[in-house]
Protein backbone atom coordinates (compact mmCIF):
# COMPACT_ATOMS: atom_id res chain seq x y z
CA UNK A 1 0.00 0.00 0.00
CA UNK A 2 2.85 2.24 0.83
CA UNK A 3 4.67 1.77 -2.49
CA UNK A 4 1.40 2.81 -4.14
CA UNK A 5 1.30 5.74 -2.15
CA UNK A 6 4.81 6.55 -3.26
CA UNK A 7 4.40 5.82 -6.95
CA UNK A 8 1.24 7.99 -6.71
CA UNK A 9 3.20 10.49 -5.26
CA UNK A 10 6.10 10.16 -8.13
CA UNK A 11 3.16 10.51 -10.52
CA UNK A 12 2.07 13.78 -9.11
CA UNK A 13 5.97 14.85 -9.68
CA UNK A 14 5.54 13.76 -13.33
CA UNK A 15 2.20 16.26 -13.41
CA UNK A 16 3.80 19.36 -11.76
CA UNK A 17 6.64 18.60 -13.60
CA UNK A 18 4.74 19.51 -17.00
CA UNK A 19 3.42 22.89 -15.80
CA UNK A 20 6.89 24.15 -15.70
CA UNK A 21 8.60 23.41 -11.85
CA UNK A 22 11.64 21.39 -12.32
CA UNK A 23 11.69 17.87 -11.55
CA UNK A 24 13.16 15.81 -8.89
CA UNK A 25 16.22 13.92 -10.28
CA UNK A 26 14.97 10.03 -9.51
CA UNK A 27 17.46 8.31 -8.48
CA UNK A 28 18.78 5.49 -5.74
CA UNK A 29 19.91 7.61 -2.56
CA UNK A 30 21.48 4.56 -1.42
CA UNK A 31 24.28 2.82 -3.30
CA UNK A 32 23.77 -0.50 -1.58
CA UNK A 33 19.85 -0.74 -3.58
CA UNK A 34 21.11 -3.16 -6.06
CA UNK A 35 22.51 -5.57 -3.77
CA UNK A 36 19.20 -6.44 -1.83
CA UNK A 37 16.46 -8.78 -3.60
CA UNK A 38 13.69 -6.97 -4.75
CA UNK A 39 11.16 -7.71 -1.97
CA UNK A 40 13.07 -5.11 -0.85
CA UNK A 41 10.76 -2.53 -2.60
CA UNK A 42 7.89 -3.15 -0.65
CA UNK A 43 9.66 -1.57 2.41
CA UNK A 44 8.78 2.21 2.54
CA UNK A 45 12.25 3.13 3.37
CA UNK A 46 14.03 0.72 1.37
CA UNK A 47 11.46 2.20 -1.72
CA UNK A 48 12.07 5.83 -0.88
CA UNK A 49 15.88 5.53 -1.15
CA UNK A 50 16.22 3.16 -3.88
CA UNK A 51 13.22 4.72 -6.74
CA UNK A 52 15.32 3.85 -9.33
CA UNK A 53 15.86 0.27 -8.42
CA UNK A 54 12.33 0.05 -7.80
CA UNK A 55 10.97 1.45 -10.68
CA UNK A 56 9.23 3.97 -9.21
CA UNK A 57 10.64 6.82 -11.16
CA UNK A 58 7.96 8.57 -13.47
CA UNK A 59 8.32 8.63 -17.05
CA UNK A 60 9.52 11.37 -19.48
CA UNK A 61 7.54 13.25 -21.56
CA UNK A 62 8.83 14.92 -24.46
CA UNK A 63 7.87 18.94 -24.34
CA UNK A 64 5.02 19.70 -26.28
CA UNK A 65 5.91 21.07 -29.75
CA UNK A 66 6.04 24.74 -30.10
CA UNK A 67 2.59 26.61 -31.30
CA UNK A 68 2.19 27.46 -34.57
CA UNK A 69 2.80 31.11 -35.46
CA UNK A 70 -0.45 33.15 -35.73
CA UNK A 71 0.24 34.72 -39.04
CA UNK A 72 -2.34 36.55 -41.78
CA UNK A 73 -2.18 34.06 -45.06
CA UNK A 74 -3.60 37.63 -47.53
CA UNK A 75 -1.66 40.52 -47.79
CA UNK A 76 -4.95 42.80 -47.83
CA UNK A 77 -5.14 41.49 -43.96
CA UNK A 78 -3.47 44.92 -42.67
CA UNK A 79 -5.78 47.41 -44.07
CA UNK A 80 -9.00 45.06 -43.51
CA UNK A 81 -12.09 47.11 -41.48
CA UNK A 82 -12.27 44.84 -38.30
CA UNK A 83 -16.37 44.22 -38.94
CA UNK A 84 -15.37 41.62 -42.14
CA UNK A 85 -13.90 39.81 -39.19
CA UNK A 86 -17.19 38.57 -38.97
CA UNK A 87 -17.37 36.78 -41.91
CA UNK A 88 -16.04 32.91 -41.07
CA UNK A 89 -13.51 33.13 -44.16
CA UNK A 90 -12.35 36.33 -43.80
CA UNK A 91 -11.49 35.17 -40.01
CA UNK A 92 -9.83 32.13 -41.25
CA UNK A 93 -7.16 34.19 -43.64
CA UNK A 94 -6.83 36.86 -41.12
CA UNK A 95 -6.35 35.34 -38.20
CA UNK A 96 -3.90 37.55 -36.70
CA UNK A 97 -5.83 40.92 -37.58
CA UNK A 98 -8.60 39.77 -36.67
CA UNK A 99 -7.63 37.77 -33.05
CA UNK A 100 -8.83 34.40 -34.13
CA UNK A 101 -6.05 32.35 -33.92
CA UNK A 102 -6.22 29.12 -33.11
CA UNK A 103 -6.22 28.26 -28.86
CA UNK A 104 -5.18 25.34 -27.39
CA UNK A 105 -3.91 24.10 -23.95
CA UNK A 106 0.05 23.57 -24.05
CA UNK A 107 -0.28 19.97 -22.46
CA UNK A 108 -4.31 18.95 -22.82
CA UNK A 109 -3.46 15.90 -20.46
CA UNK A 110 -2.59 17.59 -17.77
CA UNK A 111 -5.04 20.93 -18.28
CA UNK A 112 -8.10 18.21 -18.32
CA UNK A 113 -7.21 17.22 -14.69
CA UNK A 114 -6.66 20.60 -13.98
CA UNK A 115 -9.71 21.82 -11.24
CA UNK A 116 -11.33 25.26 -12.40
CA UNK A 117 -9.96 26.63 -9.11
CA UNK A 118 -6.60 26.43 -10.36
CA UNK A 119 -7.42 29.01 -13.87
CA UNK A 120 -6.91 32.14 -11.60
CA UNK A 121 -2.95 31.25 -11.58
CA UNK A 122 -1.38 32.63 -13.80
CA UNK A 123 0.79 30.27 -14.56
CA UNK A 124 -1.73 27.45 -15.06
CA UNK A 125 -4.33 30.01 -17.05
CA UNK A 126 -1.48 30.57 -19.71
CA UNK A 127 -0.52 26.88 -20.03
CA UNK A 128 -3.92 26.18 -20.31
CA UNK A 129 -6.02 28.78 -22.02
CA UNK A 130 -8.65 26.81 -23.69
CA UNK A 131 -9.41 24.54 -20.46
CA UNK A 132 -9.61 28.13 -18.28
CA UNK A 133 -11.82 29.91 -20.82
CA UNK A 134 -9.49 32.37 -22.72
CA UNK A 135 -9.64 30.67 -26.11
CA UNK A 136 -12.59 32.44 -26.97
CA UNK A 137 -11.32 35.78 -29.60
CA UNK A 138 -13.51 38.94 -30.25
CA UNK A 139 -14.38 41.87 -32.54
CA UNK A 140 -14.97 45.01 -30.92
CA UNK A 141 -15.73 42.88 -27.59
CA UNK A 142 -18.57 40.65 -29.33
CA UNK A 143 -17.86 37.09 -29.22
CA UNK A 144 -17.46 35.89 -32.55
CA UNK A 145 -17.37 32.06 -32.58
CA UNK A 146 -17.41 30.75 -29.23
Amino acid sequence: MKVFAIALLALIGLAVCDIGIPPMPCEDSMSSCAKRPKIYCEKPWFAKRCLLYCGLCPPQIPPSPPPRPCEDSSKTCANLPMEKCFDPDVRFKCQKTCNACPCKDSNPDICAKLPPAKCFEPLLRALCPDKCGDCCPSVYGYSVYC
